[in-house]
């Protein structure tokens, strides 16, 4: 974060900090103000990871380079100039080099620099190609953090080439590479979550899709995978993962039959509590993506209003697709959308330990 003329810009680093800690963000912005001096603190394992962080990036630049890449280095040095960085990023990027390292990018308050801009042969503004972002990361395993990265290095790509990359890449400190699918719709007015799958559908022709609620906590730390197996295994279209909740009727219920698999009837917030257990997450079939996507068009020409995703199910389970259930026994479902639901998922996550879990997973993670 700092402050030009007046004026904050911003990076993908300072929205991670402020999901860490608010307050943080509220010192940066002190300091970024001259309002407050950032204090100077050693810290001999930070400077290690840093060092040890720069030799892998470094390493794989070594490598690029020995594959015969043409690669253009950007210098914000010695002057700091953004802009200048960033329209020499442009430039190189014009000029369809290889391998753009340490690319600017930036625009309308915010910027950043990847470690790596990658040309790929899809055409766009620029020509036969375009690029996408790729950082190296000392971590065994890809992290939320270095996602956000490199969706605003996309984002920002997008707008200089014309087109949106269709993935990001994570070189981890193993050497191995992770590649992700990357897209996102924005709607300009609510249509629900059957809309936007219809809206996606073209992104999602042919694909398995596994589906959770960002605003939710879920537990066990492996329900998609479970539910995704148990459909791959069953042939269902659609795989709901079913929780036991106190309030069902804040959710959307489904009432399994003695089999404790076969789905009777999917409601939504239907105002009672006949049915305890709810789905939290799903995973379905290019045929639930198709039906969807034509379910959710005929309902809007019928009647234009905001659709959810429970009557979707229900309509797919009505026109014979193949739904099943994956009952979660022991499983937690926890809706932090709203005060009163981000008050009792706090306290739940004392009460069932999901705190501990939780820390664990992340853990084993490093």
């Amino acid at each position: 974060m700092q402050s030009q003329n007046g004026h904050i810009s911003l990076s993908p680093s300072d929205v991670t900090a402020y999901l860490g800690c608010r307050h943080l963000t509220t010192l940066s912005l002190q300091v970024a103000k001259k309002k407050l001096a950032k204090p100077e603190v050693k810290n001999e394992q930070a400077e290690l990871v840093f060092r040890k962080g720069l030799e892998h990036e470094d390493a794989y630049l070594r490598s690029l380079v020995g594959k015969g890449l043409s690669v253009r280095t950007i210098e914000l040095e010695p002057d700091r100039d953004w802009e200048r960085a960033a329209r020499e990023t442009v430039a190189a990027m014009k000029e369809g080099v290889d391998v753009v390292y340490q690319g600017v990018l930036a625009s309308d308050g915010w910027r950043g620099q990847a470690d790596f801009l990658m040309r790929v042969e899809t055409p766009s503004a620029l020509g036969a190609w375009s690029y996408e972002a790729l950082d190296t990361k000392l971590a065994r395993h890809a992290k939320p953090t270095y996602i956000l990265q490199l969706c605003f290095y996309s984002e920002q790509l997008g707008r200089v080439t014309g087109r949106a990359p269709r993935q990001i890449h994570v070189v981890l400190g193993s050497g191995e590479g992770v590649s992700l699918s990357l897209s996102y719709l924005v709607q300009t007015e609510p249509r629900g979550l059957p809309h936007a799958v219809r809206s996606a559908r073209s992104w999602l022709a042919g694909a398995d899709v596994v589906f959770a609620m960002p605003d939710t906590i879920v537990l066990p730390l492996d329900a998609l995978r479970q539910v995704h197996a148990q459909r791959l295994a069953s042939g269902a279209d659609l795989t709901l993962g079913l929780f036991p909740v106190d309030e069902p009727e804040r959710f959307g219920p489904v009432e399994v039959a003695a089999d404790g698999r076969t789905i009777v009837r999917i409601l939504d917030k239907p105002g009672h509590r006949e049915v305890k257990t709810v789905w939290g997450v799903c995973a379905w079939s290019p045929a639930f993506t198709d039906f969807c996507a034509e379910w959710d068009a005929a309902a809007e020409r019928e009647r234009p209003a905001e659709r959810v995703l429970s009557n979707a199910f229900e309509g797919a389970r009505a026109a014979g697709l193949k739904v099943d259930a994956c009952v979660l026994e022991g499983g937690v479902y926890l809706d932090i959308g709203t005060p009163h639901g981000l008050r009792a998922a706090l306290r739940l996550l004392v009460e069932h330990g999901v705190l501990e879990q939780v820390q664990a997973a992340l853990g084993a993670a490093e």
